[in-house]
């Protein structure tokens, strides 16, 4: 990889790597359980961290009256609200929405269920912030409903493209890079298996720092002028898998906030990890792509740029170990 190739990699991670976007947005949450005929208790949670100025809130039945006023408390990564509400209709062929999600940077999903153990679910984002409720859903849609969650998950987490985009910055060599990235994949779908599936459990403020030290540690690999012959470039599939392990547990976070649909978890699981890899594909290709339009742009400065941006990437990752060892 030339290195005005590298410098163009490094230009694009300082564009999209803003301390905005410091940490993941995980998905909200509202969820729906039919206690009796029409009578629901309704759970909305939402991220602690979310874009500025969001103001999110669902929308349900005009036909819905609250029982009560909702009980809010923070709860693991988010806040969460509770309350009942009893519908004078049917739920299905109701609309539900949220709104306000083209300022919070965050997806929601909607789960319904109905005392007859029928389970509806749909991913609501700022261009599609509502839903009719159907009668019954395929495996089909459940399976969209996951992919799409996976999907807007990884396309969210800079933290996991910027360690992806340090891989394809290290690695020169096209065979090599596959091998790479496909460690990579193996070590983090493990870890998303094993997390979701409930056999293991870790302290997410320790996983989250561990995740910015590795791409700290990336940062550090770049700015060696001899990285070819350091360990790590050499052992490039052993390092992915280790770290894949870690970033694997990061993806289970954002499943673990929305729950898996009781009858159909190993295809959710599976649908949600399609969702990851599909994700990442476009993010590679996307880079590449760019790489293609501007690989005579960069000139002479190649080499100044790609310092600045090494070390911004350093920067960056370290100010994300700081701060996320403070909020552990």
């Amino acid at each position: 990889m030339s290195q005005s190739v590298r410098s163009i990699l490094l230009l694009i991670l300082i564009f999209i790597s803003s301390p905005v976007f410091a940490h993941k947005l995980a998905p909200s949450l509202l969820s729906l359980v039919e206690q009796t005929p029409q009578q629901f208790s309704v759970t909305w949670k939402t991220p602690k961290i979310t874009a500025a100025n969001a103001d999110m809130k669902p929308i349900l039945p005009a036909h819905c009256a609250w029982l009560g006023q909702p009980q809010t408390r923070p709860e693991g990564s988010g806040f969460l609200s509770q309350w009942n509400i009893k519908c004078d209709q049917a739920m299905v062929g109701s609309e539900i929405a949220v709104e306000g999600m083209a300022s919070s940077g965050t997806a929601t999903l909607v789960k319904i269920e109905f005392l007859d153990e029928r389970l509806i679910q749909q991913l609501l984002t700022a261009n599609d912030p509502k839903v009719i409720v159907p009668e019954k859903q395929s495996l089909g849609q459940v399976m969209q409903q996951y992919i799409s969650l996976g999907v807007e998950h990884i396309l969210l987490g800079l933290d996991h493209l910027l360690f992806v985009l340090a891989l394809l910055m290290l690695i020169r060599h096209g065979r090599k890079l596959f091998w790479t990235i496909t460690a990579f994949t193996l070590g983090h779908s493990v870890t998303l298996s094993l997390v979701s599936l409930g056999y293991m459990d870790y302290p997410v403020g320790l996983v989250e720092f561990a995740i910015a030290l590795s791409i700290f540690v990336m940062a550090v690999e770049l700015s060696r002028k001899d990285n070819e012959s350091h360990w790590i470039s050499r052992h490039s599939w052993v390092v992915a898998v280790c770290f894949g392990l870690l970033h694997g547990m990061g993806f289970a976070g954002a499943l673990r906030e929305v729950g898996l649909p009781p009858g159909d978890i190993p295809l959710a699981l599976f649908s949600f990890n399609v969702g990851i890899e599909i994700g990442q594909i476009l993010f590679v290709l996307a880079v590449f792509f760019l790489i293609k339009l501007l690989r005579e742009r960069v000139g002479s400065w190649g080499e100044k740029i790609n310092w600045l941006a090494v070390y911004s990437i350093g920067g960056l990752s370290a100010f994300w170990c700081i701060e996320r060892s403070i909020g552990a």
